[in-house]
């Protein structure tokens, strides 16, 4: 079955892979915030890459498949992920959660507004997932 149009908005930060989904976009600088604050706050180029679907010539059923192989080649240069909104979890065969935390070999970051308290649990969450 084919699958919908969507885009995925990715970025580069020195060791840090981000993708954030469409309904985590309006979060971006939350989001960037955490990505600088896992790259230890290190002053670094920004690239940005954006994956859409669907692609020219390509199996319309192939969306999983095509993402997971976008995605694991930027992480050849990457030592840790920052995923954000649904698409991109879905996509590498998670169930996005409700909340912000680790998502499998990723940190997750959720598209709601964090009050005090969730950022509070998010940073110490970062801090764990760091030290592993």
């Amino acid at each position: 079955m084919a699958a919908a149009a969507f885009r995925v908005r990715c970025f580069h930060c020195a060791e840090v892979f981000a993708a954030i989904g469409e309904d985590a976009w309006p979060r971006r600088r939350f989001i960037m915030d955490v990505v600088h604050a896992v790259n230890r706050f290190v002053a670094c180029e920004r690239r940005e890459l954006l994956f859409e679907w669907p692609q020219p010539g390509a199996d319309p059923a192939g969306h999983r498949r095509a993402y997971r192989a976008f995605f694991l080649h930027q992480m050849r240069t990457c030592s840790r992920s920052i995923v954000a909104g649904a698409t991109p979890a879905k996509l590498l065969g998670h169930e996005p959660p409700a909340r912000s935390g680790p998502l499998g070999s990723h940190f997750y970051v959720a598209p709601v507004e964090h009050d005090g308290a969730a950022k509070k649990r998010l940073w110490e969450q970062v801090r764990v997932w760091l030290e592993e």
